[in-house]
């Protein structure tokens, strides 16, 4: 996480730190109108201080890396992104440039890490910001600095497509992306570039299939307007029922919000989800069984003290089929 105020021109400015996934403070410094100023401190995760640097406007005037001598402490680092090369074990670098609002980190792994890390397996990340929020294109690097994956974000939250890349730089999957949102898988194939099975995602909603490194099907994920659907959790289940009860007509589609809602049932029966199911039986014209669940949603609620009105009306006009038939 990081945390800093900017000036009304947009710029970073007064202290800025930014901390790790375990809260601990990662790094501690001041800008002054985008420009790195006075002193900057760098922490392990440990809490342990390896680097120290002082800055004068931008200008780097003096540099403490820790005691040579200590190898947990010590810290090297090359970054040379015009030759794609990238050796040396650590720390994150920060370039704003006068005229912009947005920044540039290239970052290898944690300084906590050195000694014991497998610089093979790191990953070098290009990313920028605008207004504190992830915006426009974000790089990721092997190793060798070859490019892995490759995409944009608008506001924090994928957008567009995302190109996915073998270390031997051949095209892995694209990725189309809305707001965050996976929307469809565009294409999926293995290192020789045999085109795997996809699954059946679109316009965000149906499967999508990922495997291993020997191209064998590890998972078939479900994902419903672009988010994955967790059969564990009873809520999702339900809403994700609901929103296609409510917005879709598509029979397959249909089936498949019904799976859901047993689901969520199984895992807990409520007034919501039992009347999200009879909804559903009635619009794919099970009225008998709709009619029971309805009356079974309105017991439930009376017991809740809950308002069934939507659901007394839903009874009116199951009745009103049935009198068709």
């Amino acid at each position: 996480m990081v945390s800093g105020s900017f000036d009304d021109n947009e710029k970073k400015h007064g202290v800025w730190e930014q901390y790790y996934d375990n809260w601990q403070q990662k790094m501690k410094g001041e800008y002054s109108h985008g420009k790195k100023h006075n002193q900057w401190k760098y922490y392990t995760k440990e809490s342990k201080l390896y680097k120290v640097e002082n800055y004068n406007l931008g200008v780097l005037t003096s540099k403490w890396t820790g005691d040579t001598d200590d190898v947990e402490n010590r810290v090297e680092h090359v970054i040379d992104a015009a030759k794609d090369a990238v050796t040396g074990m650590v720390e994150e670098v920060v370039d704003v440039t006068e005229n912009a609002n947005s920044e540039e980190v290239e970052v290898i792994s944690d300084p906590d890490a050195v000694g014991s890390v497998d610089v093979a397996s790191e990953v070098v990340e290009s990313k920028n910001y605008y207004g504190n929020r992830l915006n426009g294109e974000w790089k990721f690097y092997n190793e060798k600095g070859k490019c892995i994956e490759i995409g944009n974000y608008k506001d924090d939250q994928k957008d567009g497509e995302w190109k996915y890349y073998y270390n031997n730089e051949k095209l892995k999957k694209i990725q189309l992306w809305k707001e965050g949102k996976l929307m469809e898988v565009l294409s999926y194939v293995d290192k020789e570039g045999k085109p795997f099975d996809r699954g059946t995602l679109k316009h965000g909603s149906g499967t999508v299939k990922e495997y291993n490194a020997e191209s064998k099907l590890i998972s078939t994920i479900e994902y419903i307007y672009g988010e994955k659907l967790d059969w564990n959790d009873s809520n999702q289940l339900n809403n994700s029922a609901w929103n296609v009860y409510e917005n879709e007509t598509d029979s397959e589609t249909l089936q498949n919000a019904i799976k859901w809602i047993k689901r969520s049932i199984e895992l807990d029966k409520n007034y919501y989800n039992t009347d999200t199911y009879a909804a559903l039986l009635y619009k794919t014209g099970q009225y008998k069984q709709a009619l029971t669940y309805a009356e079974q949603a309105i017991k439930i609620a009376k017991k809740e003290d809950s308002n069934y009105d939507s659901t007394t009306k839903l009874i009116e006009q199951i009745y009103l089929k049935m009198k068709q038939y």
